[in-house]
């Protein structure tokens, strides 16, 4: 994998799990849009650094690590951080904490998941890929594709409801 380094790193977690932080900043801002970069970072048992979803904390536990868009500028958070590494309970605490929120012991979105939410989510990303893509144009096939998403969703959409209606 090739990254900023300016060199080829082998294995990413080997590579980001020798260090106490890592910088999980996504590539654009967007409600909901939080990438592989701070799971990355919890896997190599790191504490993450991160930038980007605004809400991130709806899904992972605040507590876990360095929120960017929790401090005022970047002097700030680069203060908290240096607290962080030179205060080892601190440091460990936030390494140690659950990266999920959670709720009965469960992640927290086992509470509100459920059948219909699902389809809601993946139709809307099919009918709305705008929302993360302003300037995506589909050709032809994409097009095609979209439909076909789109119908068969209608089609599980259907059957999930006359099943619901049965109970």
């Amino acid at each position: 994998m090739f990254n900023t380094i300016g060199h080829l790193v082998q294995n990413k977690h080997e590579f980001i799990s020798g260090y106490k932080f890592n910088l999980c900043f996504e590539n654009s801002i967007g409600l909901g849009y939080t990438t592989e970069k701070i799971i990355d970072a919890y896997f190599a048992h790191t504490i993450p650094i991160y930038w980007g979803n605004p809400e991130v904390a709806k899904d992972f536990n605040p507590k876990s690590f360095v929120n960017v868009h929790d401090f005022k500028d970047f002097k700030e958070a680069l203060d908290f951080i240096r607290y962080l590494d030179t205060h080892n309970n601190a440091y460990l605490d936030m390494l140690h904490a659950h990266p999920l929120n959670t709720y009965e012991g469960k992640p927290r979105f086992y509470k509100d998941l459920s059948f219909s939410k699902i389809l809601n989510f993946l139709q809307n990303a099919i009918e709305c890929p705008h929302l993360y893509h302003e300037h995506t144009s589909f050709n032809h096939t994409g097009t095609s594709l979209k439909h076909a998403l789109l119908s068969k969703l209608t089609q599980i959409k259907a059957k999930f409801s006359r099943a619901q209606g049965t109970r």
